[in-house]
C-alpha cells in the first residue's frame, strides 16, 4: 500500500529514532543503491549511534545484498520487501535517495509525510517540485559523495535543524492535501 493517500497522522518527532531509511526498488542502474551503501560506510564510522535500514525488492536485490555483505557494515540491515512502510517511516529520522534518475518519486512524498527528512541527489528535475533545499529536505549535487556524507552527518548531529526540516517536510505534504 502507498501511505501517501492515508489520512495523515499528527507528526510525532518524539518517536523518531536515530535511523536512516532507504525504501527502494532494487534496480541498481537506476536507483544507485550501492552508492548509498558506500556513503553509509563513511557515515557509520562518524555516527556510532545511528543505523541504516534498507527495505525493498527487485531484480538486483541479491547483487546489492552481496555488495552490502562485502562492506561489513555494523549498523545496517536489509529488511526485504516491505508491504507497508508506514512504521519504518514513523521511526526513521532521515531518508536517503541516491537515484541516478527518477520520474516523480512517491517515496519522497511518503517519507516527508512522516517527518522523515529526505536527502536526495539532484539527478532528476522533479526533485525541485518536491523539495526546497534546506527547507523541507536536502538536495545534493549529483554524485558528490563527500557532500552527501556531510549532509547526513550534519542532520544526524544537529537535532534542531533536523527537526525543523522534518516539520517543514511534513507541512509541505499536509498543506498540499488541503
Amino acid at each position: 500500500p502507498n501511505p501517501v493517500p492515508f489520512e495523515p497522522a499528527a507528526l510525532d518527532l518524539g518517536s523518531k529514532e536515530k535511523t536512516v531509511l532507504i525504501i527502494t526498488r532494487f534496480q541498481e542502474r537506476v536507483k544507485n543503491i550501492k552508492k548509498a551503501i558506500d556513503i553509509w560506510k563513511y557515515v557509520e564510522a562518524k555516527n556510532k549511534d545511528w543505523q541504516l535500514i534498507v527495505g525493498g525488492y527487485g531484480e538486483d536485490y541479491e547483487d546489492v545484498y552481496n555488495y552490502f555483505l562485502k562492506k561489513k557494515l555494523r549498523r545496517c540491515k536489509f529488511v526485504g520487501k516491505v508491504d507497508n512502510p508506514k512504521e519504518l517511516y514513523n521511526k526513521a529520522s532521515i531518508f536517503m535517495m541516491t537515484s541516478r534518475h527518477e520520474g516523480y518519486p512517491m517515496v519522497l512524498l511518503e517519507a516527508m509525510e512522516y517527518g522523515c527528512v529526505p536527502i536526495v541527489y539532484d539527478s532528476f528535475t522533479s526533485v525541485h517540485d518536491i523539495i526546497e533545499n534546506g527547507k523541507n529536505g536536502l538536495i545534493i549535487k549529483p554524485y558528490s559523495t563527500k557532500k552527501y556524507i556531510r549532509g547526513i552527518i550534519n542532520l544526524a548531529r544537529n537535532n534542531n535543524i533536523r527537526e525543523m526540516i522534518a516539520r517543514n517536510a511534513y507541512n509541505t505534504i499536509i498543506n498540499s492535501n488541503t
